[in-house]
């Protein structure tokens, strides 16, 4: 989301003649705290653009700008004495410095995420329509930072879901290393068994351990498919693809 809001910023600061500055914040999850994540036509630290705002419920602001009135009533607000609050802005392209300007919250209608001023052109009214393109300018910034927090949160939940599957293929390699052991250990003697086992007065005990050696052959094989698998997934093995006729090979 910060990258998003510094992109909005640099976009912004090519239209200073309508735009003569324009601060991003985004609030924290606790909602105490704005910290400033995009800035255009002013230095960020200045007491006209701080780097972090605390949100107090007292509904008194201890910075230039209204954050917290923007906060309780989720709002925009115009500030009309940009001056009294913080002092002559030298931003602009104008020999004027901005007297007018408006905080808007970021989000949805229920909740802000953060806040955007806005500096108004001194030599424009703010009129109906220039309020109008501030609101438009909000729901974009709005819309460009809940896509981006959209976008993090599949990424999180995607890398959760590969942590996830690293974590399967290791117990699987853990297990199926164990279960060679035993297997292989088995399936020895009953070959041997098999080997001596000769005579047609011996055949029912010699099916009944040929079909146990067949299984435990089968078990084996996939035991040792699990080792292939998490070795492929490990990189310590270089698939060879190879294309099959699929309802052949099943």
């Amino acid at each position: 989301m910060n990258d998003a809001c510094r992109n909005v910023a640099r976009i912004l600061s090519s239209n200073r003649h309508d735009l003569p500055f324009a601060l991003i914040y985004l609030l924290d999850k606790s909602g105490a705290n704005a910290t400033l994540t995009g800035a255009s036509g002013l230095e960020p630290g200045t007491p006209a653009a701080p780097q972090n705002v605390a949100i107090s419920n007292s509904g008194l602001d201890n910075s230039c700008w209204p954050f917290n009135s923007v906060m309780q009533t989720n709002r925009a607000f115009e500030v009309n004495d940009v001056i009294e609050r913080c002092g002559e802005l030298a931003t602009g392209v104008w020999p004027e410095p901005p007297h007018t300007a408006m905080m808007m919250p970021i989000g949805t209608q229920d909740r802000a995420i953060g806040f955007l001023v806005a500096g108004a052109s001194p030599r424009r009214p703010l009129d109906d329509q220039y309020r109008a393109f501030f609101d438009l300018l909000a729901t974009q910034i709005s819309t460009t930072i809940s896509n981006a927090r959209a976008y993090e949160e599949e990424r999180r939940r995607a890398e959760s879901l590969a942590e996830l599957d690293r974590a399967k293929t290791a117990f699987f390699s853990n297990v199926s290393h164990e279960f060679r052991t035993p297997l292989t250990l088995m399936l020895g003697p009953v070959a041997d068994v098999l080997g001596d086992l000769d005579g047609s007065e011996f055949a029912e005990q010699r099916e009944n351990l040929e079909i146990a050696y067949r299984n435990g052959l089968r078990l084996q094989k996939l035991v040792n498919t699990l080792l292939d698998f998490s070795r492929i997934e490990a990189g310590r093995v270089q698939a060879s693809y190879e294309a099959v006729e699929l309802a052949s090979l099943t």
